[in-house]
C-alpha cells in the first residue's frame, strides 16, 4: 500500500504535463511493469505468510496468494485509468467505469462466496471483476487519450521508477505513508497477541457503555 499509493501521488502530479508531452502512454507502461512486479511479490508473500501461519494447505494458500497479487495488480490499474480519464476531462467516463467496477467486483465476490464462504474467494471473486473492468477500463483509456499520445518510447518506459526527482519525492513519502498506515492498524500485530477478538470486541463496548 505504501508504495502503490506512492507511484499514483507522482502519477498525480504529472499526469497533465506527462499528457502535453505526449509521453503519457510510455509513463503508464512503465507503471504498468512496476505494478506487475509488486503484486507478484505481495501475492507470493502472502501466499507463504498464509501457509505458514496454519491458515491452509499448500493449494489453499496458493489461491490466496494468486488472489491477493491479482486483486492488487488489477484494481490499481483501474484506478489509475480512471484517475487519469477524470483529470483529464472524462468525468463521465470516469463515473461510469466507477459504477461498474463496484457493482460487477461486489456481484463475482457474492457469487465465488456462495461455493466457500471464505476470505480468499471473496478476493477472487472482486479480482474477476476488476480483470472485466480492467479490459474495459483500458479500451476506453486508449480511445480517448492513447490515440493522442506518440507510440511507447523504450527508455521512458524503463527509467519511469529510477529518475533522480521521483526517488527523492518517493522515499519520504513512503515512510509517512507506512508510519500512518502502522499508526492506524498497528493494533492487528500488537493486540491481537495480547487479547483475543473476542476479549478486545468486549473491552471495547464496555469503554463504549462508561
Amino acid at each position: 500500500f505504501p508504495v502503490t499509493i506512492t507511484v499514483g501521488q507522482w502519477i498525480n502530479r504529472h499526469v497533465h504535463v506527462w499528457y502535453d508531452k505526449r509521453d503519457l502512454v510510455s509513463r503508464m507502461l512503465s507503471y504498468t511493469n512496476f505494478l506487475k512486479i509488486v503484486s507478484f511479490l505481495v501475492g507470493l508473500l502472502a501466499g507463504i505468510w498464509f501457509f505458514v501461519s496454519g491458515n491452509g494447505n499448500f493449494l489453499r494458500s496458493s489461491i490466496a496468494g494468486l488472489a491477493v497479487g491479482t486483486n492488487i495488480y488489477f484494481l490499481n490499474q483501474i484506478t489509475t485509468y480512471n484517475f487519469v480519464l477524470n483529470s483529464l476531462g472524462f468525468r463521465i467516463h470516469f463515473l461510469v467505469i466507477q459504477s461498474i467496477t463496484s457493482s460487477i467486483a461486489l456481484f463475482f465476490a457474492y457469487v465465488f462466496t456462495q461455493f466457500a464462504a471464505d476470505a480468499e474467494f471473496w478476493l477472487l471473486g472482486q479480482s474477476l471483476g476488476y480483470i472485466i473492468c480492467n479490459f474495459t477500463a483500458s479500451v476506453i483509456f486508449k480511445s480517448k487519450i492513447g490515440n493522442n499520445q506518440d507510440i511507447p518510447k523504450p527508455k521512458l518506459t524503463k527509467s519511469f521508477l529510477v529518475e533522480k526527482p521521483f526517488t527523492n519525492f518517493a522515499i519520504p513519502f513512503v515512510i509517512v505513508t507506512a508510519m500512518v498506515w502502522i499508526e492506524a492498524n498497528g493494533y492487528r500485530l500488537i493486540v491481537d497477541g495480547i487479547w483475543t477478538k473476542d476479549q478486545l470486541g468486549l473491552r471495547k463496548t464496555k469503554l463504549a457503555n462508561e
